[in-house]
């Protein structure tokens, strides 16, 4: 009886639609769902990226300060206002004359090494970055809320990786930050908690 009453529900059952016409739009149905997902799926995987890229330029920073900080103590050790010190060391001078040398050949090369330049850069770039990454987190939230049409979601993040390129372009030429896999590394596993933290999960969409 039941089923007599709602069948007008089924479009098949009341003759209102071939089932080959209704398989073929809820099989539409289906495709544009998954595609919608996907297209939620390429922003998250953005707000991922971009977060990671914050999370790596602000560690090669800090490792980048600290190497720069032990040249810079090396060099004040053995440098010549240290001459003083050959009174201590005249039991083992030719250890501090091998000091003396590496330190020479050091301040030569210290330019090669790109932390200073990678310091200052940095220092430009993680504030551009961290900017970047609310503003994606923002319209991430619009985007679980239902504010932003799935439609301009694909613009919004040309919006956003057109941006950090420019800013990429401007502050990390390439060569000045080489590929780490330590610090990238280290990068995902603090995304990944920042993630887990923020309950950023595309399920939630």
């Amino acid at each position: 009886m039941h089923r007599h009453l709602f069948s007008w529900l089924n479009p098949i059952e009341n003759g209102l639609l071939p089932s080959k016409i209704y398989g073929t739009i809820a099989s539409w149905h289906e495709r544009t769902r998954y595609l919608v997902n996907d297209v939620k799926n390429w922003f998250r995987n953005m707000m991922w990226q971009k977060r990671h890229s914050c999370f790596y330029f602000g560690r090669y920073k800090v490792v980048s300060n600290r190497w720069n900080n032990v040249i810079t103590a090396f060099l004040t050790l053995t440098s010549v206002s240290s001459i003083a010190a050959w009174a201590i060391w005249s039991s083992i001078s030719w250890l501090w004359a091998i000091l003396i040398a590496a330190s020479q050949i050091l301040s030569a090369v210290r330019h090669l090494f790109s932390y200073p330049q990678r310091i200052l850069l940095s220092s430009y770039l993680i504030p551009k970055i961290e900017s970047l990454c609310l503003d994606i987190e923002s319209e991430w939230r619009n985007i679980r809320l239902g504010v932003i049409n799935d439609t301009k979601i694909s613009s919004t993040i040309h919006k956003y990786e057109k941006l950090y390129l420019e800013y990429e372009s401007q502050f990390a030429p390439i060569g000045i930050f080489p590929q780490k896999k330590q610090i990238g590394d280290w990068a995902s596993k603090m995304t990944k908690e920042y993630f887990d933290q923020k309950n950023f999960n595309i399920g939630d969409v």
